[in-house]
């Protein structure tokens, strides 16, 4: 896991959105580092099976989310694999684990934000209130530029990830990023990769599906995630390339 996130991050490193936003005085850099190393305590405790993993990946959710609000999107993605991997059937030692690591996921969201002192744990809503808000503010003040259907942003993504911001497409005019997505996608299903479809599902569709307005900075943490899927594919190809071995060996 460790090395898939280094050499996906290496090869993200030749996307212009990817370098132009690295050395920008924004919090979308930030929010990245916290996501990959949230997916890297996520592997850890998947291949481990230790619970202290938990507590460190819910420490890492409240970091990301005083980041920015997307970050509360882990809470979510923890759960969620945290279930999975336990089938829902989960012992007291488990619960207990998952209870220390909601309430140090608390304890710094509160420590850290002067918001929470000050309105307690109704700041969260409030948080969110004012995300919304602002969302449609963004897209009532640059029409032209706003996302109005999730169809719309799904499109636009598309367009800026696999053609007008990727390595090959200019150079060959194949879409080669796109192929092996979709590659990707396809054997991370076919595997039944819970974990790796969490990834997709949190890290890949859900924030393209929140996109207020066409800016090429929103997409600066996808990619990597991104990259990781279409990764993916080449063990596939593998797969494929090995079975073909194998039926030339016996005939």
């Amino acid at each position: 896991m460790f090395y898939l996130l280094l050499y996906l991050h290496l090869w993200s490193i030749s996307n212009p959105i990817y370098n132009y936003y690295s050395i920008r005085i924004l919090a979308d850099p930030i929010l990245l580092f916290f996501f990959t190393l949230f997916i890297l305590l996520c592997g850890l405790y998947l291949k481990s099976q230790k619970n202290i993993y938990i507590v460190f990946a819910f420490t890492i959710s409240s970091l990301a989310f005083l980041t920015k609000l997307n970050g509360i999107l882990l809470v979510f993605m923890l759960i969620i694999i945290f279930l999975i991997k336990n089938k829902f059937s989960i012992s007291k030692q488990d619960w207990k684990f998952v209870i220390i690591g909601l309430i140090a996921f608390l304890l710094i969201s509160i420590i850290l934000n002067p918001v929470f002192l000050n309105i307690g744990i109704k700041a969260i809503w409030k948080m969110v209130e004012v995300r919304l808000s602002a969302f449609h503010v963004l897209q009532d003040t640059f029409k032209n530029a706003a996302l109005l259907s999730v169809s719309q942003r799904f499109v636009y993504a598309t367009k800026t990830i696999f053609f007008r911001s990727c390595l090959f497409y200019p150079l060959i005019k194949v879409p080669v990023e796109l192929i092996m997505f979709a590659f990707g996608i396809y054997y991370i299903f076919k595997k039944k990769d819970f974990f790796l479809i969490s990834v997709f599902v949190f890290l890949v569709v859900i924030p393209i599906s929140l996109l207020p307005y066409n800016v090429p900075r929103y997409f600066y943490w996808i990619y990597p995630f991104i990259y990781i899927i279409a990764g993916l594919s080449l063990n596939l190809f593998k797969e494929i390339l090995g079975k073909k071995d194998v039926r030339f060996l016996k005939s």
